[in-house]
C-alpha cells in the first residue's frame, strides 16, 4: 500500500511516499471502505524493476500507455534520463488517473470504473 502526498513544486513529480506491504488485499480494502474511503479508479498495471546505479527504474505497462518512472536523487535521475535520452521537457508529472482520464475524454474509453 502507497500513501503519495501532494507534488511539491518541481519540474519533477517529487512528493512524499509511504511504502508498506499487506498481506491481504480484501482486508486491506474493507479497512479502507470502513475509515471512509471511497474507490475512484482502478486500472491494472505490468512493473518491471531494475536498479541501476544510485536509482530504481521501473517499466510500467497500462492500458492506455508504457511508461518509465525513475526513483532516486534528483541529480541522478537526470543523469539516468539523459542516458536513456530523455531530457526535463520531456517529463511526465501527471498522475496515472490524470493520464487515464485524458485517453477516457479524447477516445471515449472507460477505464477502470
Amino acid at each position: 500500500m502507497c500513501f503519495k502526498g501532494p507534488r511539491q513544486s518541481s519540474g519533477k513529480k517529487t512528493r512524499e511516499e509511504i511504502e508498506f506491504k499487506i498481506s491481504d488485499a480484501k482486508k486491506a480494502a474493507l479497512f479502507l471502505e470502513r475509515i471512509g474511503f471511497e474507490k475512484k479508479f482502478r486500472y491494472e498495471k505490468k512493473r518491471e524493476t531494475w536498479i541501476f546505479k544510485c536509482a530504481e527504474i521501473v517499466l510500467d505497462e497500462l492500458p492506455f500507455g508504457k511508461f518509465i518512472e525513475i526513483e532516486g536523487k534528483e541529480k541522478d535521475i537526470d543523469n539516468i534520463a539523459a542516458l536513456l535520452g530523455f531530457n526535463e521537457k520531456e517529463y511526465i508529472t501527471k498522475t496515472y488517473f490524470e493520464l487515464a482520464e485524458e485517453r477516457r475524454i479524447k477516445k471515449d474509453i472507460l477505464f477502470g470504473r
